[in-house]
Order: C-alpha cells, then structure tokens, then sequence
C-alpha cells in the first residue's frame, strides 16, 4: 500500500478489498481484529482502499447508538476511517445518518474522558483502550462541522478541561490542540485560551506542590 509503484497500490488495494474481505465472510470488525489498528500503520490506508474498491460496503456501515456507548477499538477505528471517507467524498446523506450532532459528539468524548481519567481502578489494558478510543474520536472532531454554535461550545467545554485537567498522553495532546485551534474564531483567540490553559496548570502544579508541603 506504501509501494512507489502505482500497480503495486493498485493490486495490494484489490488483494484487501476482494480477497482479505472475502476470507472474513465480510466482515469489516474482524479485517480489523486481523490487522491488529492500534499497532498497525497501514490499517487507515487498508480501509481507505476497501471504501474505494469496495462501494458497495459504504451503504452497508451503520452505527446505531448501543456502538456508540462501548467502542471496541475497531468500532471506533472504523467510525474514523468511514467519517473521513464521507467527508472527502461529500457524502453529507450517510454522515447526517450515521454520525451525531456536534453538542452529543461532545458528550460522548467527554464520557470517555471520565471513564479514562476519574476511575482510579481500572487497569493499564483498559486505559490503553480508552485513550485509543479518545484520540480517534478527537480525529473525528477536528474535522466536524462546528457551524452550530451550541456544539461549537459543547466541544471546546470538553476540549478546554481535557487540556487543563487531566495529565493527557502526547497523542492526546497533539490532537486536542488541533480540535481547539479549530473551535478557536481566530489565531489570537487560539493563543490566548493555550495560554490560560498552561497558566491553570501551572497554578495546579503550585497548590499540590504548597499543600505537600504542609
């Protein structure tokens, strides 16, 4: 899928799209279980050539809300890679289908935030798991439709707690910067709420480090 030789891409796409889906009956979650997408770096692109090959799997992909409450990293993988296709095709009908309004994406993020990042008992598997999940529903968001100014505010509520919050991995991060640069109404405005975030961590890290002190 990464050949310099376009017949090399070509016949590595058919070779997923026909054969590879075949194998597995069609079923798309299992491909993805085979390609293992937390470790993978060719699943996005797998996917990719299976939408373009493969038409006629695209009205097939549903994601009825109980997917929604308990992504498997595939499901949410999956959601990802079929958001992206939608968007870049313009396929607006399957997106306004499939995908939520903007406010109620916010709440999902923000229920695997608390799961992740307010339960203390959950094991390192589990936190793997949701971070997974987390990153690429943030991926999602960064290229929503923010028009609505309700959901606008919903996900910058999310995004701007997240930041300030919670001790988030790199990954995280990087993405979560890029959603709030987007939420952001300009560049200036993009600065100055990175800089009151910084400033209320530095102001977190001063009270832990004072009442440790006491």
């Amino acid at each position: 899928l990464e050949d310099r030789e376009d017949s090399v891409r070509q016949a590595c796409s058919k070779l997923i799209s026909y054969d590879w889906l075949n194998m597995v009956d069609g079923d798309i979650i299992e491909l993805l279980e085979k390609l293992d997408v937390t470790k993978s770096e060719i699943s996005e692109k797998a996917m990719e050539a299976l939408f373009q090959y493969r038409r006629d799997v695209i009205s097939k992909i549903k994601f009825p809300q109980e997917v929604w409450n308990d992504f498997t990293v595939e499901t949410v993988f999956l959601l990802k890679c079929f958001y992206n296709h939608c968007i870049a095709n313009e396929l607006l009908e399957i997106i306004d289908e499939n995908f939520l309004e903007a406010a109620k994406l916010a709440d999902v993020i923000q229920r695997y935030i608390d799961q992740r990042f307010t339960d203390e008992s959950i094991s390192d598997s589990d936190k793997s798991h949701l971070n997974f999940v987390i990153q690429q529903l943030l991926e999602i968001a960064y290229k929503y439709d923010f028009s609505d100014e309700i959901g606008r505010r919903a996900m910058l509520n999310v995004i701007r707690n997240a930041l300030a919050k919670y001790r988030l991995s790199e990954p995280l991060v990087k993405i979560s910067l890029k959603v709030l640069k987007v939420l952001s109404i300009n560049e200036r405005d993009f600065i100055t709420m990175t800089v009151e975030i910084i400033t209320d961590i530095r102001d977190d890290d001063i009270e832990k480090q004072e009442l440790e002190e006491v």
